[in-house]
């Protein structure tokens, strides 16, 4: 209805975008944030949403382009940088989407998913000890956080530390 009263409202489009993407409804979520950047072209944050949705949709290329497009009119927006890094990292890119992760970190340091994913490319790279003080990082920022004690059971699991990678593992399943 919102739309309805104010169609020109790109912010209520970018809304009805994210709304649309967290039913699984892609391809409609697609015509609503684009629908947002006719009305404001400089929308960055419908732009990293549609780079979201085509990265859903496994349109990697399309999606790679947006965030690109994101970071030449913003170079300090995180969210382009750290999304890039995500598409890399899917596409087995571990070097470049480790710098991504990295660039964001120097706009951002506080985003433990971040940290995660970080060390999760460095782990997929065969750097176990690295990836750890990653996770550890997280983890600073918030002990509770399940994916990051899991994440350093692997990275223990991989450098034959059983034990210790138990502990993390329990930590992981506490609730």
């Amino acid at each position: 209805k919102a739309i309805e009263i104010d169609p020109n409202n790109s912010e209520l489009w970018n809304c009805r975008g994210l709304a649309l993407c967290h039913l699984g409804r892609h391809i409609e979520a697609l015509v609503t944030f684009e629908i947002a950047l006719e009305i404001d072209p400089g929308f960055i944050d419908a732009w990293n949403n549609r780079g979201v949705v085509l990265f859903k949709l496994k349109r990697y290329d399309e999606a790679i382009r947006y965030f690109d497009k994101i970071i030449e009119m913003d170079s300090n927006y995180a969210k382009a940088w750290y999304n890039k890094g995500v598409v890399l990292g899917k596409l087995g890119n571990y070097f470049e989407a480790i710098e991504y992760y990295d660039k964001t970190l120097n706009i951002n340091s506080e985003r433990p998913k971040v940290w995660i994913n970080k060390g999760a490319a460095l782990g997929n790279l065969g750097r176990y000890a690295e990836a750890q003080e990653c996770f550890d990082r997280a983890l600073e920022m918030n002990p509770e956080n399940a994916e990051a004690w899991n994440s350093i059971g692997l990275a223990l699991m991989a450098m034959d530390r059983i034990a210790e990678a138990e502990v993390a593992f329990a930590k992981a399943e506490k609730p």
